[in-house]
């Protein structure tokens, strides 16, 4: 993004972006509890936001780790619950809709692991040495969150010691042996990782229904 600002604090539409992803889960459920993983360093800054935009939505906010996998595993060691489900998702993912959370949660009553996907509408190539050949492009999905799993499940993944294929919570899941169930997702619910995408987050976030 080349800003001293980690994305998930930048504005759109005013506000910070882990706002709107953060609204997007609350009043889902009554029992539902909400964590918030930041980088101990960015705690403050983050407490300092909720206080300036008057962020009353409640949350227990956890430190997280050196990569991805350490920071998710910080936050279901907080979990004391035995049971239930546990949703993980990208705070810079602020356009996901609260019909596709509950349909995630729907779902992933009757399974283990529950990941939303979109098709891929692009031609790929695989690249190697100086060769390329073309991908069927109807065999691949991409990934989006949350991703849904049972608690007990999850967390046990989390016991495992970390691996550079571990690129999201499902392939953490997978590892130990279990299916990944897919459900479609919403060309929406992109991640915010460029200016590109920054921009057209502002445009959308003043031209769609929240």
């Amino acid at each position: 993004m080349k800003n001293s600002t980690p994305k998930q604090f930048l504005s759109i539409n005013k506000e910070p972006i882990l706002l709107h992803s953060l609204r997007k889960f609350d009043g889902i459920y009554k029992k539902m509890k909400l964590i918030v993983v930041l980088p101990n360093k960015y705690i403050s800054i983050w407490e300092e936001l909720c206080e300036k935009y008057s962020i009353n939505i409640s949350h227990n906010t956890v430190a997280g780790g050196r990569t991805r996998f350490h920071s998710v595993k910080n936050a279901l060691d907080s979990i004391k619950n035995k049971s239930g489900l546990v949703a993980i998702h990208d705070a810079v993912r602020p356009f996901v809709s609260k019909r596709l959370i509950k349909r995630i949660f729907i779902e992933s009553k009757k399974k283990s692991c529950v990941i939303p996907v979109v098709n891929l509408n692009s031609s790929i190539r695989k690249v190697h040495s100086n060769k390329n050949i073309n991908i069927e492009r109807s065999n691949l999905k991409i990934v989006q969150t949350p991703q849904c799993f049972r608690l007990s499940l999850i967390k046990k993944a989390y016991e495992q010691d970390y691996k550079k294929c571990f690129t999201d919570d499902a392939t953490v899941l997978e590892k130990m042996g279990y299916n990944v169930n897919l459900i479609k997702g919403e060309e929406n619910n992109f991640k915010i990782t460029n200016m590109h995408d920054l921009n057209h987050a502002e445009w959308l976030s003043q031209n769609i229904s929240k």
